[in-house]
């Protein structure tokens, strides 16, 4: 009881990490070799954490070893729904 009104009082612990800014992601941008695929894939990850505002072990995980594809993601569980669009305006198929 006494420590949840110390804390309380004083505030839990601060977050010294910074966020990531576009100035940044785009240094990161400049940084990599696209001939690679691990420079594209890493860069691939940034953008997706950075634009769904993720941490890194929301999309990651701590050892390969420990992948559960009941538990994480995949790129089986990704889809983009695709519509072919009709010209002038007249919908989608």
């Amino acid at each position: 009881r006494v420590v949840k009104g110390i804390k309380r009082c004083k505030g839990g612990s601060q977050d010294k990490r910074l966020p990531i800014t576009p100035d940044i992601l785009n240094a990161i941008y400049r940084c990599l070799d696209f001939a690679v695929y691990d420079d594209a894939l890493f860069l691939a990850s940034c953008c997706l954490a950075y634009f769904g505002f993720l941490r890194s072990s929301e999309f990651t995980v701590p050892h390969g070893t420990s992948y559960s594809p009941s538990l994480h993601l995949s790129h089986h569980d990704v889809a983009f729904d695709y519509q072919k669009p009709i010209p002038f305006g007249k919908g989608a198929l």
